[in-house]
């Protein structure tokens, strides 16, 4: 069991959040993640949940409603930010509901953004990650 772990987490989950999503490869373009409304979902997703993630980490510290986990710093919490930013499941709903289901090329920039966005916070977040675990090993 414990050896398909990695196949059944990395591989087979993801697929079919890709299918039950309704998500296609086929119509994928550049072109179509450079539109005002690709580039403000990635950068929805990408900037603005971290943001408010952080934000409210923040208040709950200051309102003493909370505290950081024990060895936990700001740059571990700002990875944990980013890595927010990879659920794709409201995003689609989201955007599925804001256009018209007719409109495929609205739809598809949507998923296309979506899978980008999620994508790249997933980087970005295991980068930062990476970077305060080296920091930490180091000092």
């Amino acid at each position: 069991m414990d050896g398909l772990h990695p196949y059944v987490a990395y591989g087979v989950l993801p697929f079919f959040a890709f299918v039950s999503a309704g998500f296609s490869f086929a119509d994928l373009g550049w072109s179509g993640l450079t539109t005002p409304m690709s580039v403000g979902v990635v950068l929805g997703l990408l900037a603005g949940k971290p943001i408010g993630v952080l934000a409210f980490v923040a208040l709950a510290l200051v309102l003493r409603l909370g505290r950081r986990p024990l060895g936990a710093n700001w740059l571990e919490l700002f990875g944990i930010s980013l890595l927010c930013g990879a659920g794709f499941t409201m995003s689609f709903f989201i955007g599925a509901l804001a256009f018209s289901p007719t409109d495929v090329v609205a739809q598809g920039q949507i998923r296309a953004a979506v899978i980008t966005g999620s994508l790249l916070s997933v980087l970005a977040g295991g980068g930062v990650l990476s970077w305060a675990r080296a920091r930490r090993e180091a000092a």
